[in-house]
């Protein structure tokens, strides 16, 4: 998929995302971030999560996420350990070293790790490589949510495999 259409496709998600928040809200300040009629535990976690996205909107930088990033160097198949990303943020991905014949693809489990699912976008398989990257590759919206990254083929080389937020 060219870089276009994932810049495409990541604005798509992160306007879906906010117009699925937005109703929880009778008025969201996107320079503020202030909603003044929220309540109840699912509200507030709705409110954090607008937050960040009106951050990525706005340009506003977020503060560190807290979470450790997740490190790993394969020099065959493999996978890295997984990634407990926060709702709301962008995950980087950065895949560096000198690896040849290299295909790694982003996935994502939804109950603790037992199932790993490959992203997608409108069907489409997404965040998927086959050489060295940095990028931006996901802002997943819903909470508990882990990642990792699948190496399924290296031919030579090593790649050093890096998520964080």
């Amino acid at each position: 998929m060219n870089t276009l259409l994932k810049r495409a496709a990541v604005g798509l998600l992160v306007a879906m995302a906010c117009a699925f928040a937005a109703p929880a809200f009778a008025a969201v300040d996107c320079t503020t971030a202030t909603a003044p009629n929220v309540s109840g535990t699912l509200a507030n976690a709705q409110f954090e999560i607008l937050q960040k996205l009106c951050a990525a909107q706005t340009g506003a930088e977020l503060a560190p996420s807290g979470v450790a990033p997740v490190t790993a160097s394969l020099s065959s198949a493999g996978n890295t350990s997984a990634f407990p990303a926060l709702a709301g943020r962008p995950i980087n991905v950065s895949i560096t070293g000198n690896s040849a014949g290299l295909s790694a693809r982003l996935v994502r489990s939804f109950d603790s790790g037992s199932t790993w699912l490959p992203l997608t976008v409108a069907g489409q398989p997404y965040g998927v490589w086959t050489g060295n990257v940095s990028e931006q590759a996901w802002v997943e919206t819903e909470a508990n949510v882990r990642f990792r990254v699948e190496v399924t083929a290296i031919t030579s080389g090593t790649a050093t495999i890096r998520i964080s937020q």
